[in-house]
């Protein structure tokens, strides 16, 4: 379920409302934002014109504070398309071939995070632990560095920044603990380095 957080984002609308009335609203601007979940890091991609900065500024505010709640007819109806997603995969056989380097490379057989999804797997998805998972991940801003870089007004840019970032609420939360996947599914805790690794000078 946790994998496919960002699909399950995206299908029930990532910015709180169905994406067809986002779709809509955006209808003749030039904007563009992703949101991924890694399995070491998290990643925004956006792109817009000039004129539609601060319509994109607002999409990231918003992205950042929507609550997502899932539907249960467009659950079903994710549910039925990822089926038949994984049946028609299934008859390819390329499929298998990355699967075997998979399992061979990464132990992916035992691992849930790299584990191929199977028909199975989707009649347990857990819709609303995914976007829980989404949330988290989404939610402070304090944790992200935001790198912008294009055809920018310092000024006009800053105070965008400062109205749609900047007043993004911070939510404090203790850090998660360091852990490490293991076969089987099981959890281990990683202990910190005895030591530090030095910074060369510049010269």
């Amino acid at each position: 379920s946790c994998s496919h957080a960002c699909a399950a984002a995206a299908e029930f609308g990532k910015y709180g409302l169905p994406k067809e009335e986002v779709m809509d609203a955006l209808s003749g601007k030039r904007v563009a934002l992703s949101a991924r979940l890694g399995f070491y890091s998290r990643r925004l991609s956006a792109d817009c014109s000039p004129a539609d900065l601060e319509v994109q500024l607002r999409l990231i505010h918003v992205l950042f504070t929507a609550a997502i709640k899932p539907d249960a007819a467009r659950l079903e109806t994710g549910k039925r398309l990822m089926k038949d997603s994984l049946r028609t995969s299934g008859n390819d056989p390329m499929t298998y071939f990355d699967q075997a380097v998979d399992k061979l490379t990464f132990n992916a057989g035992n691992n849930p995070l790299l584990r191929a999804a199977s028909v199975q797997d989707v009649d347990t998805f857990d819709a609303d632990l995914a976007l829980r998972v989404y949330t988290e991940a989404f939610s402070d801003p304090s944790e992200w560095r935001f790198v912008f870089s294009g055809n920018l007004e310092p000024a006009h840019a800053k105070r965008l920044f400062e109205k749609y970032l900047a007043s993004i609420p911070v939510t404090p939360r203790p850090p998660p603990p360091m852990l490490f996947p293991r076969g089987g599914g099981q959890k281990e805790e990683l202990p910190p380095l005895g030591f530090k690794f030095k910074v060369p000078k510049a010269s």
